[in-house]
C-alpha cells in the first residue's frame, strides 16, 4: 500500500525524501503522554489537548496502579486476577490471568511487552521507582487486612523484571515514596510513616505516627525536604497507641519533615485554613505536586468529600487558598504535567455513573478543554495515572566561523528533544559575551581572530535543562516529572580565522536572513488542516514575507526540507505530505527557516495505517 502511495506520488510530480524510522524510543517531540486506567484498559492522552491516542486493550487483568520509569521509556502497571466474566461498561470481558502481577508497555509503540512481568503477591494498589530507574517498589495488601507488604523489584535492561524479597513494615502498607536522591523508603501505614533504606529496607528512622482516619496518600517535595500525607474522614475507634484524631475527626493534609536532620520524623501541622476536608474510606483519595519552569510548587488534594481540589503553594504559608471545583465530580486520582500547567484528574460523575478523565488549568483555577464544556465528553478514566516525565533536550550546535569584525553563524538545529519544544537558548561564546535567544540560530562577532570555546545551554518548555536552581530535576516520589541532565549543556572549541575563508569541522551555511523595510508586515505562516493522521496534505500559506524571497521550510521535528518562492506581494502557497509511522504522533512544528516564522501540526492516530507495522518513514513536498 506505501510503495503504491509513493508511486502514485512520483508521477504527480513530487519530490520526497525516505529515511528509516528509529529504533525504538519513547516518541519523539510529542506531547507527554497521561495513562490512565479505565476498567481493564489504559487509555492513552495527549496531556496538552486531554484528547484520546490510543486504548491498550490487551492487559491479562485488571490494572490497579501505573507509573512510568524515569527515561520515559517503559510503563508499570499492576494487573490482578479475575475468575470468570467481568462487567465493564455494560459489556462482559473475560479476564485469564491467574496471579498477580507486574507488567510493562512500551511507550513508543503502546504495547505491552511480551514475557516480561514479575508476580506481585496479592493486592497490589501504588508503585514507586526509584529516580535512577533501576527499581520499583509495589505496595501488595492481604485480602484478609492482614499485614501489607512491599515488594522490590529490579528493572534491567532487555527489559527484564525480576522480584525480590519482601519487605513487611508496619501493618498494612497502603503507599510508598522513594526520595529524591533515591536513599530513602517512605512506607505510609496504617500506623503512620516508616522511613526505610532504599539498599537493603531496613528501619532508617524512628516511624511517625499518623492521627485520625485511614491514611490514603503520600508524596515527597522536590527538594526532598517534606512529606506529605493525606488522611481520610476519622470513622470507628482509634488503634491502640495512636493518638486520637484531630479536627473533629476531619481528613486532613499532614506535613511531615525528612532527611537526616536531627528533626527527622518531625510534624509541621499545615495551618487550619490550608486543610482538606478528605472522605473516608472507601473513597479515594489523591495527592499530586505541580511545578512551574520557575520553580514554584502547588500541593494539590483530591478533596471527593466536597467535590474540588484544594491547592496548597509550597511552603506553606498560612494564606487561604480557594478551592477549584471540578464540575460536580467525585475526583480520585490526580497527575500534574511536567510544567505544572495542568493536572489530570480521574473523577465519578453521578450524572453519567461513569468516571472520566478531566483537566485543570492551573493558572485559571478551572477545568480547561472538554471538562469546561461537559465532563462526559473527556475520555473515560477511573483509576490512577501517570504522565511521561519530560526529558532534558540534547543540545548541538555548529558554527560558521566568520574573520574578525563579521557575524559568524551559529545553529542548533541538530538538537533534539523528546516532548514538547526548547524555549531557551543560552550561549556562552567565550570572549565574555553571552546571548538567550528563542532560535535555535544567531550571529556572534568576535573582535579578534583565535580559538574560543564556546557552550550552549537548552532550556525547554517544562525547565528541564541542567539548572539546580529552578530545579531541571522534579521528583515527588512515586514516578519522575522532569528528568534533567548534562546532555542539555555541550562546549566546542572554535577557531575564528583571520580571514573569512575558513570552515569549522562541522560548518553550517545560515541562509541569510532577508530583511523587511520599517514597517513592512511581520512573515506569518498558516496551516490547513491544523489536525490530522500521517498522509494528510497540509496546505502551507505564508504572508508578510519580503517580495520574492527564498523561503526553506521543514518540520520540527521532522525530515527534509522545502524551498519555495515568494511572490512581488511576499506570499506563497505550498503543500506537504507527511507520511510517519504510528508512534510518531504528536505536534509537529512547521518552520519558515531564517524567518521564525511558525505554525503547529497536531498528527492523531490514523484509522488505516498505510505499509503496516515498521513502515518507512516518509516526507514528501510538493514543488
Amino acid at each position: 500500500m506505501l510503495a503504491l502511495v509513493v508511486a502514485l506520488l512520483i508521477t504527480s510530480g513530487i519530490t520526497w525524501v525516505r529515511q528509516r524510522p528509529a529504533a525504538a524510543s519513547a516518541p519523539s517531540g510529542g506531547p507527554p503522554l497521561a495513562y490512565v486506567i479505565s476498567g481493564t484498559n489504559v487509555a492513552v492522552l495527549n496531556a496538552f489537548t486531554n484528547t484520546t491516542v490510543t486504548v491498550i486493550t490487551t492487559l491479562h487483568g485488571i490494572p490497579t496502579a501505573i507509573a512510568v520509569t524515569p527515561d520515559a521509556q517503559f510503563v508499570l502497571v499492576t494487573l490482578v486476577p479475575f475468575r470468570g466474566t467481568a462487567l465493564f461498561d455494560r459489556a462482559p470481558v473475560q479476564l485469564t490471568i491467574t496471579s498477580p502481577e507486574l507488567a510493562l508497555i512500551r511507550t513508543s509503540t503502546n504495547q505491552v511487552v511480551g514475557g516480561v512481568t514479575a508476580s506481585v503477591g496479592f493486592q497490589p494498589r501504588a508503585i514507586a521507582i526509584t529516580p535512577d530507574g533501576s527499581k520499583a517498589f509495589v505496595v501488595d495488601t492481604l485480602p484478609t487486612g492482614g499485614t501489607g507488604t512491599i515488594l522490590p523489584v529490579a528493572i534491567g535492561t532487555g527489559p527484564s523484571l525480576t522480584a525480590g524479597a519482601r519487605i513487611s513494615p508496619g501493618q498494612s502498607a497502603v503507599d510508598v515514596a522513594v526520595s529524591p536522591d533515591g536513599q530513602r523508603l517512605y512506607v505510609l501505614d496504617i500506623t503512620g510513616l516508616l522511613s526505610l533504606k532504599v539498599s537493603d529496607g531496613t528501619q532508617a528512622a524512628p516511624p511517625v505516627p499518623v492521627p485520625g482516619g485511614p491514611p490514603r496518600a503520600l508524596v515527597v517535595s522536590p527538594d526532598g525536604a517534606d512529606a506529605y500525607v493525606a488522611v481520610g474522614r476519622f470513622v470507628g475507634t482509634p488503634l491502640p497507641g495512636v493518638p486520637p484524631p484531630p479536627f473533629g475527626g476531619a481528613g486532613y493534609v499532614d506535613q511531615i519533615v525528612l532527611g537526616t536532620t536531627p528533626h527527622e520524623g518531625t510534624k509541621t501541622p499545615l495551618p487550619a485554613q490550608l486543610l482538606s476536608t478528605l472522605p473516608s474510606i472507601p473513597d479515594p483519595v489523591a495527592l499530586a505536586i505541580a511545578t512551574t519552569p520557575v520553580g514554584s510548587s502547588t500541593l494539590y488534594a483530591a478533596d471527593t468529600n466536597n467535590q474540588q481540589l484544594d491547592p496548597i503553594p509550597l511552603p506553606a504559608t498560612g494564606a487561604p487558598t480557594p478551592a477549584i471545583g471540578v464540575g460536580g465530580t467525585f475526583p480520585s486520582a490526580l497527575a500534574a504535567t511536567p510544567d505544572g500547567a495542568r493536572v489530570e484528574v480521574t473523577a465519578f460523575d453521578d450524572a453519567t455513573s461513569r468516571s472520566w478523565a478531566l483537566t485543570l488549568d492551573t493558572a485559571k483555577k478551572a477545568l480547561t478543554g472538554c471538562a469546561a464544556a461537559a465532563v462526559s465528553s473527556c475520555p473515560l478514566g477511573d483509576g490512577p495515572l501517570a504522565i511521561t516525565p519530560d526529558q532534558r533536550p540534547v543540545a548541538s550546535f555548529a558554527v560558521t566561523p566568520a574573520g574578525p569584525g563579521q557575524p559568524t553563524g551559529f545553529d542548533a538545529s541538530a538538537s533534539t528533544i523528546a516532548y514538547g519544544t526548547i524555549a531557551n537558548y543560552h550561549w556562552d561564546f567565550g570572549d565574555g559575551a553571552t546571548q538567550d535567544t528563542t532560535g535555535p540560530t544567531t550571529t556572534h562577532t568576535y573582535a579578534t581572530a583565535g580559538a574560543y570555546s564556546i557552550s550552549l545551554t537548552e532550556t525547554d518548555w517544562a525547565g528541564t535543562s541542567v539548572s539546580t536552581s529552578p530545579p531541571s530535576t522534579i521528583f515527588t516520589g512515586h514516578t519522575m516529572t522532569r528528568r534533567g541532565g548534562p546532555e542539555a549543556k555541550t562546549t566546542r572549541r572554535v577557531t575564528i580565522p583571520n580571514t573569512p575563508t575558513s570552515v569549522s569541522p562541522s560548518p553550517v551555511t545560515p541562509t541569510p536572513t532577508p530583511t523587511a523595510s520599517p514597517g513592512s508586515p511581520t512573515p506569518k505562516i498558516s496551516l490547513l488542516p491544523k489536525v490530522g493522521p500521517p498522509g494528510t496534505v497540509v496546505a502551507v500559506s505564508g504572508s508578510g514575507f519580503p517580495a520574492n524571497a527564498p523561503v526553506t521550510l521543514g518540520w520540527k521535528p521532522g525530515i527534509g526540507t522545502a524551498g519555495v518562492t515568494t511572490s512581488p506581494a511576499g506570499t506563497f502557497t505550498n503543500r506537504l505530505v507527511l507520511i510517519l509511522p504510528k508512534d510518531q504522533l504528536g505536534d509537529r512544528l512547521m518552520v519558515a527557516q531564517t524567518f521564525g516564522a511558525t505554525a503547529t501540526f497536531l498528527v492523531v492516530p490514523p484509522s488505516i495505517s498505510p505499509g503496516g507495522h515498521g513502515a518507512d518513514l516518509v516526507l514528501l513536498f510538493r514543488r
